[in-house]
């Protein structure tokens, strides 16, 4: 009979089962190394961002408040990608027990930022035109946002890792979703950053890097929220509705935070970017708590507590 072995030290878990498991000694041992570096890995990212963010803003008096021409496209290329690659380092490093390859994550990334760039950005902006939505209806482009943006968002993220990874012996526990489903929205995010510094035309320092911030951050935790359900699917045994019900939940989620960013920042006073920088903040840093969430959750599912007669207690 073929049996279940802990994923970390081979000891026997019982009869075997779909998805890979682990004993209770290598959890605790997880738990134990793994939180103090939690949030090590929180606070240092955070802080190297938005710290960072607010450092480019006290020097704007020097350097002058906006910066275009070729110095806006090389320090737009560099403020785009630290923050995604920051953030895709903190969600690899919580994959402890059995981390994936690093190829497959920057392979998942890189696709990511080729179909948002060729696919995703040229849909939106050039068919969809979303850049005039913010003139419509408050609920009309609530709901453009949703149905058109963050579906095409999270279908995107969700086909990245479905027809790339996710069929490979690599996707074998419910935290490699949430890892692969960040990675590629994260490319997504990227293209997103791209474009929006392109169209602005210049780089406002402070406010501006703030914002490709959390905009890398909501992308993050969208992607994660498509592969949290995928790693449902497989190895975690569910049915297959639960793929386009996780498009349409992060769809919804990424739909609701494009229309505070655009409509919270308009006013009878005229633009004001701050109310929407707080609101899209405090949003996506609740999702991101979610995440959290959904990781550590992900990570007791895959616990097996074994009889003590089997552990040699």
């Amino acid at each position: 009979m073929v049996r279940e072995t802990c994923g970390r030290c081979g000891r026997d878990l019982g009869d075997a089962r779909e998805g890979t498991y682990y004993c209770e000694n290598c959890y605790k041992l997880l738990s134990r190394t793994g939180s103090g570096g939690l949030w090590a890995a929180t606070l240092a990212v955070l802080s190297v961002l938005f710290l960072g963010g607010a450092g480019l803003a006290l020097l704007a008096p020097t350097f002058g408040s906006e910066i275009s021409g070729g110095w806006r496209l090389l320090l737009g290329l560099v403020l785009t990608l630290i923050p995604a690659l920051l953030w895709l380092f903190f969600f690899y490093s919580q994959d402890q027990l059995e981390p994936e390859p690093h190829s497959y994550v920057v392979s998942i990334f890189v696709l990511g930022l080729l179909l948002g760039g060729a696919v995703e950005q040229p849909l939106l902006r050039e068919v969809f035109e979303v850049q005039r939505w913010v003139q419509v209806g408050s609920m009309t482009h609530l709901l453009s946002s949703t149905f058109l943006s963050g579906i095409l968002t999270a279908a995107l993220t969700y086909l990245a890792v479905r027809f790339t990874v996710m069929p490979t012996s690599e996707f074998d526990e419910r935290v490699d979703g949430i890892i692969y489903g960040t990675a590629a929205a994260l490319g997504l995010g990227v293209a997103a950053n791209l474009t929006y510094l392109m169209e602005v035309g210049t780089i406002s320092l402070g406010v501006g890097t703030l914002h490709i911030v959390v905009t890398s951050l909501a992308y993050a935790t969208f992607g994660g929220v498509v592969g949290y359900f995928l790693g449902l699917i497989k190895p975690g045994g569910g049915p297959d509705w639960l793929a386009p019900l996780g498009v349409l939940v992060a769809g919804m989620l990424h739909g609701l935070y494009e229309w505070m960013d655009a409509q919270l920042g308009t006013g009878g006073l005229g633009y004001n970017p701050w109310p929407s920088l707080i609101a899209t903040t405090v949003f996506a840093g609740l999702i991101f708590g979610l995440i959290f969430y959904l990781l550590r959750r992900a990570y007791q599912e895959m616990l097996l507590r074994v009889p003590p007669e089997r552990t040699g207690a």
